[in-house]
């Protein structure tokens, strides 16, 4: 829910962006605004690389290298991002696929609405006096900082733009931070807490009429699931009590070497 919420706040701001953008603003407010202003902006400091030095063409080198890289860095962050394996998971397989499919076709939002559109509009409007650097151009190494959305914002809406863009990066920060730490939590408690718990435990047996269950304070649903549990890591056990196990008598123990044999037999 509170990761909805996040997004819902975040689609706003953006809406926000462009709409003043491409119709509201009264420094740009139209399409036909923008263009023109980019004409100028290419003719004051046309683009290396790019056909005609503008930056409204198809054609440009940097472009293309950022597209390779883009595509790159992306499947490495979908691959390797255990927030989105969590997600996947954890939801059901009817809803997954089509899920994913929405959910992919909303994140044009985020590079088209946001990162394009606060891009053109920070050309546009560096030579107008309401920019933040005016009358010089915005330096490379806030460019390379990452402040060209907050300064388009400025000089568009004011200190509404800047809240509007502190809001963005805190939501966008926080909902990233918490399926992190929910990704991670998750690993914790069922690939290391649930498999090696059992191994630190003491023997399971039926002393005093309580069972496996009671004595380990937890559930565990099968003795093949623990049997397996400790079989992952055998060298911290050379052996391990078996007693009650299938009628087995008390005391009695198994050694290692012998877990996976025992526990075929329960497939």
């Amino acid at each position: 829910m509170t990761d909805y919420i996040h997004t819902v706040v975040i689609l706003v701001v953006i809406l926000i962006f462009a709409f003043t953008t491409y119709a509201t603003s009264d420094i740009l407010g139209s399409p036909g605004k923008v263009y023109d202003l980019l004409l100028q902006a290419a003719a004051r400091h046309p683009v290396d690389g790019n056909a005609g030095g503008s930056y409204l063409t198809m054609r440009s080198k940097e472009g293309a290298i950022f597209f390779v890289i883009n595509i790159v860095g992306n499947f490495g962050t979908v691959f390797l991002d255990n927030g989105y394996y969590n997600k996947a998971i954890a939801a059901s397989p009817v809803s997954a696929l089509p899920g994913y499919v929405l959910g992919g076709l909303s994140w044009f939002a985020i590079p088209w609405l946001a990162a394009t559109t606060m891009g053109l509009a920070c050309l546009a409007l560096e030579n107008h006096p309401s920019f933040p650097t005016y009358p010089n151009r915005m330096p490379i190494a806030d460019v390379n900082a990452g402040l060209v959305l907050p300064n388009a914002a400025v000089a568009m809406l004011g200190q509404g733009g800047a809240a509007c863009t502190l809001l963005l990066i805190f939501m966008a920060v926080t909902s990233a931070s918490s399926a992190e730490l929910i990704a991670v939590s998750s690993i914790f408690t069922y690939d290391l807490y649930q498999v090696c718990t059992p191994l630190f435990l003491p023997p399971l047996n039926t002393h005093h009429g309580h069972d496996a269950n009671e004595l380990c304070g937890r559930h565990i649903s099968t003795q093949r699931q623990l049997a397996k549990s400790l079989s992952i890591c055998p060298t911290l056990w050379s052996s391990f009590s078996v007693s009650s196990w299938r009628g087995s008598a008390p005391g009695s123990s198994m050694p290692v070497s012998r877990w996976a044999t025992y526990t075929s037999s329960w497939e």
